[in-house]
């Protein structure tokens, strides 16, 4: 594999990423608009509301944190010993 296929892999590998970051958070934004509606749909009925609430959230792991290197190195290249 070439230095430019190893970089255009790693390009839409990041962009790929950066947009199922952006799906995520309009996810996150419909869930909140539909945690209002179902509020008032099921005020009425405390097993309801229960239900929702158990299944308005998301299961998943958390997002890790970004490590920042102090050394960045170019794909596929080590630095000089």
């Amino acid at each position: 594999m070439s230095l430019r296929e190893s970089d255009d892999g790693k390009q839409s590998h990041v962009a790929a990423r950066a947009e199922m970051k952006t799906l995520g958070d309009e996810i996150m934004r419909l869930v909140g608009m539909l945690d209002g509606f179902n509020r008032y749909r099921f005020h009425q009925d405390s097993a309801l509301i229960v239900a929702w609430e158990s299944a308005k959230h998301l299961v998943g792991e958390p997002e890790p944190k970004e490590e920042v290197s102090t050394n960045p190195v170019p794909s596929g290249l080590e630095p000089a010993a």
